[in-house]
């Protein structure tokens, strides 16, 4: 790549991020990521793609469905190329971390629609994609969302299953990400104004605002109904042990960067996974208060 000579097909949805998965791309990440491990990664995601629709939406809102078209026709191609890495030895499976049809809030912290992805239409995609390569089943093995207990839609979505419940009927395991960094409803406050982040850290705090507390004591209600008892723990070990837990959820991503909360992982580890129908009676209870919430806050 030279000065003035950028990749092809490069989204600039935001002066200082631009985004590309075009194939050419793809395989210069592949190899520089190989080089830098020093070994094959074992699996490759595509991160965000849907940035397409955000520059899309920026540039004219809603996208029609000839952008739709578009954007699935730019995933087919790079799944194309993640096959033929696959298929060279370059890597052992390939993936995308994306915030589809299911999920309260968008890769960019709106209301997820115009910029949701549909899994149903991305496995089309791999599937189309392993076709023009002469095979009849894809390397598309993961699909990477966020789950938190202020945004559960994706694990229980009122009387159905939810994203995460459709992307395991789909084939895909599921990895969970954001479980401690959660965008909250509107009408849920900490009551630190002192910090302009559109993020709540699921975490204990002193003193601990009234809205954790309430949070804190609808999980550990919802749990002892079911026989487990989780008085005395920490608000971020709650919402790890329930994404965890949560049906469907294969993997929960944590970014531990200091000692103590590396060691509330491994105690939420050594505790293991709570009863599937414990955690979906959790998220109940989390629907029911955040939507009462969120009630409030608009009248």
């Amino acid at each position: 790549l030279t000065v003035g000579n950028p990749w092809p097909e490069m989204v600039k949805f935001h002066p200082t991020a631009w985004h590309c998965i075009h194939p050419s791309f793809i395989r210069n990440e592949v190899l520089i990521s190989s080089l830098r491990l020093q070994t094959m990664p074992d699996v490759v995601l595509l991160h965000n793609p849907e940035f397409f629709l955000t520059e899309r939406m920026i540039q004219g809102g809603k996208p029609e469905e000839s952008t739709q078209s578009e954007f699935y026709k730019r995933i087919e191609s790079a799944f194309e190329a993640l096959e033929e890495l696959v298929e060279e030895g370059k890597i052992g499976a390939y993936g995308i971390s994306t915030n589809p049809h299911g999920c309260q809030w968008s890769c960019t912290g709106h209301v997820n629609t115009a910029e949701a992805t549909s899994t149903e239409r991305l496995v089309d995609a791999a599937t189309m994609a392993a076709a023009r390569r002469g095979k009849s089943r894809h390397n598309f093995k993961v699909i990477q969302m966020p789950w938190n207990l202020l945004e559960p839609n994706a694990a229980h979505d009122g009387d159905t299953p939810g994203a995460i419940a459709q992307a395991r009927s789909l084939g895909l395991d599921v990895m969970v990400n954001r479980p401690i960094n959660a965008i909250p409803p509107p009408g849920f406050h900490t009551g630190d104004w002192s910090r302009a982040s559109a993020h709540i850290k699921l975490r204990d705090q002193k003193p601990k605002p009234p809205s954790l507390a309430l949070l804190t004591n609808v999980c550990q209600e919802a749990l002892l109904d079911c026989g487990v008892n989780a008085y005395g723990r920490d608000l971020s070990e709650l919402a790890l042990m329930i994404s965890m837990s949560v049906p469907g959820n294969s993997v929960t991503l944590v970014g531990a960067t200091q000692d103590q909360y590396l060691r509330q992982v491994i105690k939420v580890l050594d505790a293991g996974r709570v009863s599937e129908d414990a955690a979906i009676a959790v998220v109940r209870k989390l629907r029911a208060l955040l939507g009462e919430i969120e009630a409030g806050a608009l009248h």
